[in-house]
């Protein structure tokens, strides 16, 4: 799984980039052998009315078809990314089939003989 980072509008640091990575990787590890590539891109909105807010973008390319994309806004950088990458793991789910609750209980692992 490849990971591309962009930011526009303001100077990200390299703790930012560092972090939005960290939380890709972690939040999608479970499909990550089905992502082929995953863009991060953080823009500072440009409203108003926006008081400092920033959209984070994420795109997966590799999951289904054309690839899936989410877009959410937060008042830090890292609460949108936050937001974005549980809303694409929950998309992702989803997509593929594995919404449903899973239990351990159930894999051949878990199980004893009686």
């Amino acid at each position: 799984m490849r990971i591309w980072f962009s930011a526009t509008g303001h100077n990200p640091s390299a703790g930012l980039q560092s972090y939005a990575v960290r939380r890709v990787r972690f939040g999608l590890a479970r499909f990550s052998h089905q992502i082929d590539l995953v863009r991060i891109s953080l823009v500072e909105i440009n409203r108003p009315q926006a008081d400092g807010r920033v959209q984070c973008r994420i795109e997966l390319r590799g999951v289904v078809g054309n690839g899936l994309a989410v877009s959410t806004e937060g008042a830090h950088p890292s609460a949108a990314i936050d937001e974005a990458v549980d809303r694409m793991r929950r998309r992702v789910a989803v997509e593929l089939g594995r919404a449903g609750p899973r239990t351990g209980l159930s894999s051949p692992r878990h199980h004893r003989p009686r």
